[in-house]
């Protein structure tokens, strides 16, 4: 393997890893918003903010993306569903969207951003998955938060292989930064400061 081949494995290993951890999406507040001078939330739908082909939100995430309107953070919503799903869930919240976004590739998100009228480093983006969500987010140079999946017992096949293989990297990554976490537990349950 050549230098570069190297150096691109390495930059895409750390793209996998989220900025923060966070049990939901409720965890993430006011607080934590201004603190990295966030203006706009780019969220992922199914597994983040409802079961897989759920058309609604969870009651949680419901509140949670109103408390994001009244707060004036702007919000949109990016997901690799077809664009029937993904348009009436974002409609919901008059939110723009972008559908069949090729997650992990960063246009998508990067897209909305200009769409929002936000730089990508005001943005931050919410997800269940490191391969797509948290990938994305970080290759478009945003804020990156991975959440525990609403309902991954319902995922298909191939969603629960790499369910598996992320929380193998998960544990890794943990055990070296310690787990931050925006819920203020560790992976032992012991608190932690971000």
């Amino acid at each position: 393997m050549r230098e570069n081949e190297k150096q691109g494995v390495v930059e895409a290993l750390f793209n996998l890893f989220p900025d923060y951890f966070a049990k939901d999406v409720t965890c993430i507040d006011g607080s934590l918003l201004d603190r990295l001078n966030i203006q706009a939330v780019i969220t992922d739908i199914d597994n983040t903010l409802a079961l897989v082909d759920a058309p609604d939100p969870e009651p949680q995430a419901r509140e949670w993306l109103d408390f994001l309107n009244r707060y004036g953070c702007q919000t949109a919503m990016i997901s690799n569903n077809d664009p029937p799903r993904v348009k009436a869930f974002a409609k919901l919240f008059d939110a723009p969207y972008a559908a069949h976004a090729q997650k992990p590739a960063s246009g998508a998100f990067l897209e909305l951003a200009r769409r929002l009228g936000v730089e990508p480093e005001r943005c931050m983006v919410v997800g269940d998955q490191m391969f797509t969500d948290i990938m994305g987010g970080n290759r478009a140079g945003m804020h990156t938060v991975l959440v525990e999946p609403l309902g991954s017992e319902l995922d298909h096949a191939q969603f629960r292989i790499r369910r598996w293989a992320e929380k193998l990297l998960l544990a890794v990554y943990k055990r070296v930064t310690h787990g931050r976490s925006l819920s203020g537990q560790n992976p032992s349950g012991a608190d932690v400061t971000l």
